[in-house]
């Protein structure tokens, strides 16, 4: 803001006072001109009756003493004028310079108030501005997430009936990643107008953040949500078109019901929110609506977080040993390392619930890394007992491979424990094998180098691809439980395990069979060359001391 600063002249006497009085001046002038005139008369006419006693001389005396006296005063009165005239002109001059000045102030004032009646305009588009940025999506022109917090508690403190419905675009990272951000933004602007158009009104389209949309509707029942639910899945079926081509998009909905319940607005959100991962789970392009037993499914996985941090700060996590044994002879070549923990009873879940809740919070990153060094020194003490030529597997995930440093993760914890690579085999599965095999190629490489064995897991679960068995650096293959359940009474389960068997040992990989039970299994693996195998037959997975003791009596040294 402009600030005028008024500046006075200085002077001993307000500049508006006049310094000469006319009246004052003229008296003074009156009184001085006839004082002066008696004195001059009365003095002259001593002095001249006194110095001149001729009467002519007198007069000629007396007539010169008239005309000084007129030369005189009019000299006087002339001075006294002229000051009084030069006083008055200075305090016009000095009035002309402050009218000047104080024009030149109005001026000032009158650019100051533009100034100010416009930083005042300017401070109001500025302020609606950042009301608009608060609420609305710059990008859609969608209200935001704070506008739906707003509006939501609004809603809900009226106890409304609604319906709340999280939409998440399946996929939509791949047009980013393929495409660009800029066709994905402009996918975005068409999905926020698609929307729009389907509701008609009936609602309000929220962007929650990235490819995220909430719409709230007023809706007095599950049916109705239900229903408009059907028409968002059914609309994405039309493809988007924008200049660069179509583009087909599916979306997972999730949908929260207020039923009239004590629901706050962060719960509607994140019940809605766990109801669209159950359509992502389901393969997307559906809608679920909230029930109980997601939250419970929640609850159970923070817990199981919680818990596994607190036994991996308390070292309260185990490692059981199961034989991988050698045919025909049934002797014990390796062990697999398997993860035990004894959860509270609180909570449920098996171990492969364990590693995903693992996966899913980056705690299997340290996990992975405790395991193998637990495995690789209980290796290391096998060894030291004379059992040189004994291995261990260990199972890998596809986090732990993501890092690109892994390979010198694993080369470090080798040379820590002291145990050659050779005897070292990490196990992956066949699921993270067909969906990341871009990534993992450059680590299975990197891992063989330095002397790592790799195992393919769970062979023939579900994602078999024999191309994969072509490609990769694999020492060994594992068939799947699945397979050996039924042999040798399902033919179909028979034939396809003797053609694993076959392929594997044509590629040269040892095969080894899983979840092996029974004396009738065991004979068929025996009869069609299978190397080795591991199964409740001979031994469930124990403890580190029951192993050794295991491997002492099925092994004894000579």
């Amino acid at each position: 803001m402009d600030f005028v600063k008024l500046r006075m002249h200085k002077s001993p006497k307000n500049r508006e006072t006049l310094p000469v009085d006319p009246k004052k001046t003229a008296w003074m002038i009156t009184l001085l001109y006839g004082t002066l005139g008696l004195l001059w008369v009365f003095f002259s006419d001593w002095v001249l009756k006194t110095l001149i006693t001729n009467p002519e001389h007198l007069a000629f005396a007396n007539m010169i003493k008239g005309w000084v006296y007129v030369l005189v005063t009019s000299l006087l009165l002339f001075v006294l004028i002229s000051y009084a005239f030069s006083q008055a002109s200075k305090y016009e001059q000095c009035r002309q310079e402050s009218y000047e000045e104080l024009r030149h102030i109005h001026g000032q004032l009158e650019l100051s108030e533009q100034r100010l009646r416009q930083q005042l305009e300017d401070n109001k588009e500025y302020q609606e501005r950042l009301h608009y940025l608060a609420y609305f999506d710059v990008l859609t022109t969608l209200p935001n997430r704070l506008s739906l917090q707003r509006d939501l508690e609004a809603a809900l403190e009226q106890k409304e009936a609604l319906a709340l419905f999280f939409v998440d675009l399946d996929n939509f990272k791949d047009v980013n990643d393929f495409r660009s951000h800029e066709a994905g933004d402009r996918l975005l602007q068409l999905v926020a107008n698609r929307l729009l158009d389907i509701l008609h009104e009936r609602g309000t389209v929220y962007r929650f953040g990235g490819d995220e949309f909430i719409v709230i509707v007023p809706c007095h029942s599950e049916q109705e949500a239900q229903k408009l639910a059907k028409e968002i899945v059914i609309s994405f079926r039309e493809p988007f078109e924008y200049a660069k081509g179509l583009v087909h998009l599916t979306p997972s909905i999730g949908i929260a019901h207020t039923h009239n319940e004590q629901w706050t607005s962060a719960d509607l959100i994140r019940f809605a929110d766990l109801a669209m991962h159950d359509s992502k789970k389901r393969g997307g392009n559906c809608y679920t609506v909230y029930h109980r037993q997601l939250s419970e499914g929640t609850m159970n996985r923070v817990i199981i977080e919680q818990e596994l941090r607190h036994a991996m700060e308390q070292n309260k996590l185990t490692l059981f040993y199961q034989p991988e044994v050698v045919l025909p002879y049934e002797k014990i070549s390796g062990f697999e390392a398997l993860l035990r923990w004894e959860p509270q009873e609180a909570i449920s879940g098996n171990v492969e619930q364990v590693i995903a809740v693992a996966e899913y919070t980056g705690l299997i990153i340290p996990m992975g890394e405790w395991i193998l060094r637990e495995a690789c020194t209980f290796l290391k003490q096998v060894h030291e007992l004379g059992y040189t030529h004994t291995c261990i597997s260990v199972n890998v995930s596809i986090a732990q491979f993501s890092r690109f440093n892994f390979p010198q993760r694993v080369q470090k914890i080798l040379a820590e424990v002291g145990l050659d690579p050779a005897f070292l085999r990490l196990e992956i599965t066949e699921s993270v094998l067909m969906e990341s095999y871009d990534l993992i190629d450059q680590q299975i490489e990197a891992l063989r180098a330095i002397g790592v064995k790799m195992a393919l897991d769970d062979f023939g679960k579900g994602y078999s691809s024999l191309s994969y068995l072509k490609v990769l650096p694999l020492d060994t293959l594992k068939i799947d439980k699945s397979f050996i359940d039924h042999i040798p009474e399902n033919s179909k389960d028979s034939f396809l395990t003797s053609q694993i068997i076959a392929i594997g040992k044509n590629l040269d990989l040892q095969v080894v069979a899983e979840g092996v039970e029974t004396i009738d299994q065991l004979e068929y693996l025996r009869k069609h060359n299978c190397d080795r195998f591991q199964g409740y037959y001979y031994s469930p997975p124990i403890p580190a001391a029951k192993a050794l003791a295991l491997l002492k009596e099925s092994n004894p040294l000579t």
